[in-house]
């Protein structure tokens, strides 16, 4: 872990923030009844059948999900993260010339992620049942 810290930081912290928090879109329906995607055509990729569910005009991600949506989002921006870490391709880009320590980089990028998921348990009240900061307690919340 220690050798490679810092190539698996960059790697995990570049998929997280880049990609983990820079993708994904919200669907939504507006106050016109328009949508901000094809509703005619696009289908849910797991099950093929069309788009069920969106978010109306006045909703937000926090409004639905209120507490809970900083620690959805920090876990899907680090399962996107550790997802793309096993790409062949997303190491190309980020840590080029350093193909023979691949995966002990992946590795370490995983351990150290496992390991702050149990870092983030410090953050656990048990008086007001509940965690204090959505970085590190995501996992608490599975």
């Amino acid at each position: 872990l220690v050798k490679h810290y810092t190539d698996s930081l960059f790697m995990i912290v570049a998929l997280h923030e880049l990609l983990g928090h820079g993708t994904g879109k919200l669907f939504k329906k507006d106050e016109n009844g328009e949508f901000n995607f094809d509703a005619q055509n696009l289908k849910n990729p797991l099950t093929g059948e069309p788009i069920k569910t969106w978010y109306a005009h006045n909703e937000t991600w926090g409004g639905k999900f209120g507490k809970l949506s900083s620690f959805y989002e920090e876990c899907r921006a680090d399962s996107v993260a550790l997802f793309l870490s096993c790409f062949k391709e997303c190491l190309e880009i980020l840590l080029p010339g350093k193909n023979d320590y691949w995966e002990d980089i992946v590795y370490a990028a995983w351990l150290d992620i496992a390991l702050g998921a149990i870092r983030g348990l410090m953050y656990y009240s048990v008086e007001n049942k509940e965690f204090g900061q959505s970085h590190m307690s995501w996992l608490g919340h599975l």
